[in-house]
C-alpha cells in the first residue's frame, strides 16, 4: 500500500481556506457600537423625551398667559427649542446608527459622540427651564 501525503496536505489546506473564509464573513466588531450608542439613546429617551413629551403634553400656554403651579401649560417658545432639539438629536442617533450597521468594523466613535453632544444640547434645554 503506498501513502500519498499530499493528500492529507490538500485536506488540511482545504480546512485551513475554510476557515479563513469563515473569518472574512465574521468581521471584528465595530469599537464604538452599539452600547455606546445605546446608552446615549436610554439618555435621550429619559433625560430629553420623556420629559419634553410630558412638559408639551401640558398644553400650549395662550397668548401673554405664564404657567403657574395651579394652572402649568407649556410655553409655545420653549416648546419650539425642544422640537428643534428633538430634531437634532433624532438626526444624530438616526445617523449614528445607520453608520454602525453599514460599516461594522469601522470606528464609528465621531457618530456616537455627536449624537452624544445632541443629546447633551437637547437635556440643557430641559435643565434650563427646570422642565420635569
Amino acid at each position: 500500500m503506498k501513502l500519498y501525503p499530499s493528500h492529507g496536505t490538500h485536506a488540511l489546506i482545504g480546512v485551513a481556506c475554510g476557515c479563513f473564509a469563515l473569518a472574512a464573513c465574521n468581521p471584528p466588531p465595530n469599537p464604538a457600537t452599539p452600547k455606546g450608542l445605546y446608552e446615549v439613546r436610554a439618555v435621550y429617551d429619559s433625560a430629553f423625551l420623556a420629559p419634553a413629551a410630558h412638559y408639551r403634553s401640558l398644553g400650549l400656554c395662550a397668548a401673554g398667559v405664564k404657567a403657574t403651579v395651579a394652572a402649568p401649560c407649556a410655553d409655545p417658545v420653549v416648546v419650539a427649542k425642544l422640537q428643534k432639539a428633538d430634531a437634532a438629536a433624532k438626526i444624530a442617533l438616526d445617523s449614528a446608527k445607520t453608520f454602525i450597521l453599514a460599516n461594522p468594523t469601522l470606528d464609528a466613535a465621531a457618530y456616537v459622540s455627536a449624537a452624544e453632544n445632541a443629546v447633551s444640547s437637547a437635556t440643557q434645554i430641559i435643565t434650563l427651564y427646570g422642565i420635569k
